[in-house]
């Protein structure tokens, strides 16, 4: 196993509708019909179709689900046998619509890209929490918790205990016989590097490679660690910005004005008014809900670079940019992520480990303080558990051929939670992209991974290019 420092930005997944019938929650050996379709944002005809499965397939009666799988071609017109499965991010981001990401992707020009809507998020019957007040969606995303969570359950048409990612890769294998493919490429991203492990656990006779940005295993009950490493990505963009003669003499020290700002917000919130395009929302920024804000924008290195910016502005009591950022987050986060979803897999896997010890020691003295976890936990108690297999939270041990991304400063899943990864995949190579944040496919790494799906083997794969990124230049005031 060998590993290495590299700089990427990775996308997340899938967009679709598929069409046949399953019986007793497997499908027959078949036939998935594939029509032309028009998708937004991408370029001339993709294939689509839907696959019906069960919602409970163990029981493999009642209620179904129509699958929403889009197929984009190889643009060669001859493809390889082993097209790659893209996995989404969240939990709960629909694939399919972020499916013009792919269109120019590296991997595309020989194999199909194939995507698909999980359970619950897309067109897949989505679990949405209906919301009306835009402020109030904003106050939700910063402190992650549901203003409504038993209004929500009670208005899905869904069984939530029925929708646990294992329940969802078991789907993922009926798509794969149905398209008559007998070995697939994964590509995860963030949350979908969690769902492709456990692919890889349940049906790996069927995984020629595997590759993972953002690893979120089943072994780490995320987002228990979120205060740690956000506070360690902060960390490392405040030192940068020492280091960085610019930014450092337009904020010599951002640390110390946050501090201040956190200090001051927790005495008193403040009303503020957001705007993002035409749409804009007035709501209350608490000290919390701008410790989120700063992790949220610890996701890419381009809204980091603004953070020691908007700190400054702040600290001279303008919170305009902050409330702007939140406002276009939950606007995108409210059409990109189906919440309900999202509870319910963190519920179902990872609540486990949200006692008020964990929590507390697990963010004590950090920045963000917890409040995501809290949040969570919050929403599970109201919250329909499901059950996991008894192996779920084991670490997942394969010999397939393993490229591994991890951002160095990512805040949300962190390099180390990368290394546990490593660990258990002997023909893996871990790359840990340098001054990058969270699923980041920036530089060279669309050709590294193309290079390595080609090739199946992560030997003599060559990842010296990535030597050359960089942190996104600072903003500072225009003089």
């Amino acid at each position: 196993m060998r590993k290495i420092s590299i700089d990427v930005r990775i996308v997340q997944t899938l967009w679709f509708s598929l069409a046949v019938a399953s019986l007793g929650g497997t499908p027959t050996k078949a036939q998935v019909e594939l029509v032309d379709c028009s998708l937004p944002r991408v370029a001339g005809l993709a294939k689509c179709g839907t696959l019906t499965v069960f919602e409970d397939r163990e029981a493999g009666v009642g209620r179904t689900i129509d699958l929403n799988i889009v197929v984009l071609s190889a643009r060669n017109g001859d493809p390889e046998t082993d097209p790659v499965f893209h996995l989404a991010g969240g939990p709960g981001q629909g694939a399919a619509s972020i499916a013009f990401a792919f269109q120019r992707r590296a991997e595309r020009a020989n194999r199909d890209i194939v995507l698909v809507d999980q359970r619950g998020t897309g067109q897949s019957n989505p679990l949405n929490c209906k919301f009306e007040d835009l402020g109030v969606k904003v106050v939700e995303t910063l402190h992650q918790k549901l203003n409504d969570p038993i209004g929500c359950i009670e208005s899905l048409d869904a069984d939530l205990r029925l929708y646990a990612t294992h329940l969802a890769m078991d789907d993922l294998d009926d798509v794969r016989q149905a398209l008559g493919y007998d070995q697939i490429n994964l590509w995860g991203t963030s949350y979908g590097t969690r769902a492709a492990l456990v692919y890889l656990r349940r049906h790996g006779e069927h995984v020629r490679t595997i590759t993972l940005s953002g690893m979120y295993p089943p072994s780490e009950p995320l987002p228990l660690s979120f205060s740690r490493s956000a506070q360690e990505a902060l960390n490392g963009l405040f030192a940068d910005c020492t280091n960085d003669e610019v930014c450092h003499a337009n904020f010599p020290d951002p640390k110390r004005q946050l501090e201040g700002i956190l200090e001051q917000l927790g005495r008193a919130p403040v009303q503020v008014t957001g705007r993002a395009g035409s749409r804009t929302a007035t709501f209350e920024l608490t000290r919390d809900g701008l410790a989120r804000n700063i992790a949220n924008m610890l996701y890419t290195t381009e809204s980091a670079a603004t953070i020691p910016f908007m700190i400054n502005e702040a600290a001279n009591g303008d919170y305009t940019r902050f409330a702007n950022f939140a406002v276009a987050r939950a606007l995108s986060v409210g059409t990109t992520i189906s919440d309900a979803l999202q509870v319910t897999v963190v519920c179902t896997e990872d609540s486990w480990a949200y006692t008020p010890e964990n929590i507390r020691e697990a963010s004590e003295g950090y920045f963000l303080n917890g409040i995501v976890t809290r949040g969570l936990a919050e929403d599970c108690e109201q919250w329909p558990i499901g059950s996991v297999p008894d192996d779920f939270h084991e670490p997942i041990s394969s010999t397939v051929s393993a490229l591994l991304i991890s951002g160095e400063f990512d805040p949300i899943t962190p390099s180390w939670l990368g290394e546990e990864v490593h660990r258990h995949l002997p023909n893996s190579l871990h790359v840990i992209l340098p001054k990058q944040g969270h699923g980041s496919n920036a530089g060279c790494l669309p050709r590294v991974g193309r290079n390595f799906i080609n090739n199946g083997t992560v030997e003599g794969l060559d990842v010296s290019c990535i030597e050359t990124l960089q942190r996104t230049r600072f903003v500072v005031p225009r003089r």
